[in-house]
């Protein structure tokens, strides 16, 4: 429901089924145009309806639907116009403000407010630039006190589960997040980065301007919010006709191993990626420009593709990008891997705007590093193939994930897959097997490729540790990208089993993490077609690093139940017979 109040102020508030989802709160921009938050006057409404299918390159579904209604409310204020526009889908409701005309035009503010019901809990981070932070589960209490990154997950008293967070940002806005009012009220309002600083952290741009989505997606269960492709469907489509040089796959990686960045040990780890079947290498920092092309010479003798890592200070203005990305692409480069950004303002933002048009210019797959969240734009730029925005892997080589650690990775990871990930691809580097101590099961690291999604997976293990691992058919045969994607049961930070289909096999990832967390994961397999499947199981044994492998003849009326060990795991491959 919209409505303008007696002080010329829009407010909103959200209901499903006579439920109330978010209070009323309210709306507006303050620009230089004018302050659109209050002594607006209504003028017209405005319907349209949405319903196309698109399909996507990598991510959790290669078939999406986009069905949705849209109003889009316009009001005056001064003689100065402003568009409100909503749009609501069976699996949430999005708006995005509009000022129409021609100039300039700098915005101080935004007056969006999500007013959360009693009795909530939620899931967020304390916002910090680079999103790599834990999402610990937080009373009402404290998160309309809190400074938070989005998204947020938040589970309301009646078992509704509601998504937070932004679709379609560019550089005409800067990226968000979210402040508590501390109004005792479940208050949360969109703030920009330094917003409560002196200098102010303005958006400058000109008119007309559309802001980016404010998005709340909507699920009686949780499967609807892991399932969700509302951000995706919030993004324009995409403009690259011609995608065949885009490729999701797996990678081998020198970095978190600690490998020299030498010729020679590059050579080995193209060799063994080609060894398992995956599509490509990734060169980190200190790789160099005197044997960087021999090396793509070789990955094409191994039918491997060369990745390359920089600092986006080496690519932060034309004359860089015109220079690097063009020789990159000459050598035969495949994608580059773009970090330390740490910024959500809007000059950080154009800058992903000039390196995804001059990427797609140079046939180059791009992965940020350091950087802001997803907000869906693989629709539109389907050559990002993965990005971080995540506390990741290297957290085990940093030694913040460590036994006598501030928090069990195992939880960690059951909580990424309902928050960061709903978001778009999450280069987590999963599959670590060297610096666990008994952290996690060597079958619950099995599962991650399956559990997050990303459309280049980076192996960050030694090769021998790949070697000798019981479940490297498992790694070898799991894909980066998928047709479709189900969640078979889950509670954040306690537990997941997700089906996620490929052609004609589906693989599945279980993984339970926390204090006795130990569980049987129960897993109907009414999804798959008819006919016979071969299971190809990978489950924990009775130490924290065994793996027990084992083979199945299954159908869709099958229910496999699997003992899952405390901050467990499973993998399992099925094969179309």
């Amino acid at each position: 429901t919209v409505q303008l109040n007696t002080s010329g102020t829009v407010e909103y508030n959200i209901q499903k089924n006579g439920n109330p989802i978010l209070n009323n709160a309210p709306l507006g921009i303050n620009t230089s145009v004018a302050d659109f938050s209050s002594g607006l006057s209504f003028l017209s409404k405005d319907t349209t309806s949405i319903d196309e299918t698109y399909k996507m390159i990598s991510g959790r579904k290669s078939v999406v639907a986009n069905k949705a209604n849209e109003m889009t409310l316009k009001f005056s204020k001064k003689g100065k116009n402003l568009n409100i526009s909503f749009r609501t889908y069976n699996d949430g409701v999005a708006f995005r403000y509009t000022i129409p005309g021609e100039g300039n035009i700098t915005v101080a503010n935004e007056n969006s407010t999500f007013k959360i019901p009693a009795g909530t809990v939620g899931w967020a981070e304390n916002f910090i630039t680079s999103y790599e932070q834990t999402y610990p589960l937080r009373q009402l209490s404290n998160l309309e006190v809190s400074k938070l990154g989005m998204p947020l997950l938040m589970k309301l008293s009646k078992g509704q589960f509601v998504m937070i967070s932004e679709a379609a940002v560019n550089g005409t806005y800067c990226a968000s997040h979210l402040k508590g009012l501390g109004t005792k009220t479940g208050a949360l309002k969109t703030v920009y980065q330094d917003e409560e600083k002196k200098v102010k952290s303005t958006v400058n741009s000109k008119l007309p301007l559309s802001t980016p989505w404010r998005v709340a997606a909507i699920g009686d269960t949780i499967a609807t919010i892991v399932e969700t492709s509302i951000f995706e469907n919030l993004n324009p489509s995409s403009e690259i006709k011609d995608t065949s040089w885009i490729k999701p796959g797996r990678s081998s990686w020198t970095w978190w191993a600690d490998i020299p960045e030498t010729l020679e040990n590059n050579m080995k780890m193209v060799d063994f990626a080609a060894e398992m079947g995956w599509e490509y290498h990734l060169c980190d920092y200190g790789w160099s420009d005197k044997w960087m092309p021999q090396l793509v010479e070789y990955g094409k003798t191994k039918n491997i593709g060369i990745w390359v890592w920089s600092h986006q200070q080496d690519l932060n203005t034309d004359a860089k990008i015109a220079e690097k990305l063009p020789l990159w692409a000459s050598w035969g480069i495949k994608g580059i891997k773009v970090d330390f950004f740490e910024s959500d303002k809007q000059e950080m933002i154009k800058l992903y705007d000039k390196l995804l048009v001059a990427a797609y210019q140079n046939k180059l797959m791009i992965n940020f590093h350091g950087c802001t969240k997803p907000s869906g734009e693989t629709r539109k730029w389907p050559h990002i193939m993965t990005r971080e925005g995540v506390l990741g892997g290297e957290y085990y080589k940093f030694g913040y994930f460590n036994p006598k650690g501030p928090i069990n990775p195992a939880e960690y990871d059951c909580i990424l897959p309902f928050t960061r990930n709903v978001l778009g691809p999450m280069d987590y580097t999963p599959v670590i097997f060297s610096k666990l101590n008994g952290m996690t099961t060597y079958a619950h690291q099995v599962a991650l490729p399956v559990v997050f999604e990303s459309g280049v997976t980076n192996y960050p293990d030694t090769m021998d540790t790949y070697r000798a691992c019981k479940a490297k058919e498992f790694l070898k045969a799991c894909p980066a990208s998928w047709d479709d994607t189900k969640l078979i049961e889950g509670d954040p930070g306690k537990y997941i089993t997700i089906a996620r289909k490929k052609g004609t096999s589906w693989f599945i990832g279980a993984i339970c993490g926390g204090k006795n967390s130990s569980r049987k994961a129960i897993i109907p397999l009414s999804f798959l077609g008819s006919g016979t499947y071969k299971a190809m199981i990978y489950r924990d044994g009775s130490k924290s690093d065994e793996i027990i492998c084992e083979e199945k003849s299954v159908t869709k009326d099958t229910k496999l139940q699997i003992e899952l060990a405390a901050n467990g795991g499973c993998a399992i491959q099925l094969i179309k017979q």
